[in-house]
């Protein structure tokens, strides 16, 4: 049995779920989904249920009725587990693969954990539900032209100091070096705004018929922009998880996507295999 620790927003819990179902797969072992992190986490919730995933146990932290009725003493002798592996770093660590039981943490961030699986999880991360109806009117505009989707992440990058010297914060600059590069290899691109921070984008990049604003799905139901920004032929990112989920669930062999070459502002980071290789890097 393999417990994967789920942690983060939205594409983080894709990274982690990734893994944990590739490791599922493997070794033809049960996946349970720990989501005990979220219990003291204000900020972020479970995300996943919104899936097609198939059913998985979920362990959320709280004794189970038996496990309730052991003394104390005894109860963490058995919820103990020494067969804990976490992640070391950033770079790809063949060795979590040859996991085949116990708890897995930390944040995964490459595809060369679960690209093996990769039709499968194409398969699993679609909407459990029908669209909102404004999200099934911008599937609608996206899938009809050369559609671009560009992520502008702002949020706790551009409100909370701590964060934003940890990640950075992508430059309306490196955007207008990005969409110029994205038109030279584009014929006719519209590009689709979306942004935690919609206002701000409407204000900072000026008006234009080929420029589109999609406004956010309700909270809770983030996975909507994600899968829009998937119907996109092709991608500009931000230094975010969830447009990199944004732009991998793309099934197109023939889309551009264009990341910021700096990932994090903290430079010590390695992220030399964050982005697949036939991403540009600007």
């Amino acid at each position: 049995m393999i417990t994967i620790e789920l942690c983060g927003g939205l594409g983080n819990q894709l990274f982690q779920y990734a893994l944990g179902r590739r490791l599922s797969l493997d070794h033809n072992v049960g996946l349970i989904i720990d989501v005990s992190a979220f219990r003291n986490d204000p900020l972020r919730s479970y995300r996943l249920g919104n899936f097609c995933l198939p059913r998985h146990a979920i362990k959320d932290g709280r004794p189970s009725f038996l496990e309730g009725l052991l003394p104390t003493a005894i109860r963490r002798r058995v919820l103990s587990s020494p067969d804990r592996y976490i992640e070391r770093h950033y770079e790809f660590d063949e060795n979590v693969l040859n996991i085949s039981k116990g708890i897995v943490a930390g944040y995964w961030q490459t595809e060369k954990y679960f690209k093996s699986i990769r039709q499968t999880l194409l398969n699993e991360i679609l909407p459990a539900s029908p669209l909102t109806k404004s999200s099934a009117y911008w599937s609608g505009v996206i899938s009809d032209i050369e559609a671009v989707s560009v992520h502008v992440r702002r949020g706790d990058y551009a409100s909370d100091s701590k964060t934003q010297s940890y990640h950075g914060l992508v430059d309306l600059d490196w955007y207008a070096k990005a969409i110029m590069d994205m038109q030279e290899r584009v014929g006719s691109p519209h590009f689709f705004f979306f942004s935690d921070d919609l206002d701000w984008v409407r204000m900072n990049f000026p008006a234009h018929p080929n420029f589109h604003f999609v406004d956010s799905a309700p909270d809770g139901l983030e996975h909507e922009d994600m899968f829009l920004m998937s119907l996109c032929k092709h991608h500009i990112l931000a230094n975010s998880s969830f447009s990199w989920w944004g732009a991998w669930l793309n099934r197109r062999d023939d889309k551009i996507v264009i990341a910021p070459n700096r990932w994090f502002a903290n430079t010590s980071i390695n992220t030399k295999d964050l982005l697949p290789s036939e991403w540009v890097q600007l």
